[in-house]
């Protein structure tokens, strides 16, 4: 039982990992602009883009550039000047889509900042 227990680990959450796939700018503009127009999103996969969302600021991007002191860039600082951000967190923070309504569980963000 004892191994069982260790290899129930790698499915901890643990905030300080680093995602193996390397992603890019479109990448997480694409990804921020599906979760800002998705529809009726459940408090499950709110959770879970939570959890990728702190993950993904663990993570360096190549430029591409030549410059060393630029080939360098944070992906929270994507994120962050990324305009979906906003449109995610009013979403997830309101319980609304500014896109539509969100009939399905309009209280997710709400009842999760309370608890």
């Amino acid at each position: 039982s004892g191994n069982k227990e260790n290899g129930a680990d790698i499915f901890l959450y643990n905030a300080n990992r680093v995602p193996v796939i390397s992603l890019n700018q479109a990448s997480i503009t694409s990804f921020l602009t599906v979760l800002a127009w998705y529809p009726n999103t459940l408090l499950r996969t709110w959770c879970l883009v939570l959890h990728s969302l702190t993950l993904m600021t663990n993570m360096q991007l190549n430029s591409g550039s030549s410059n060393a002191i630029t080939t360098q860039e944070s992906t929270a600082h994507l994120l962050v000047s990324d305009p979906n951000l906003i449109h995610v967190l009013v979403k997830f923070l309101s319980g609304t889509s500014p896109h539509g309504t969100n009939q399905h569980s309009p209280q997710v963000g709400p009842t999760a900042t309370q608890a």
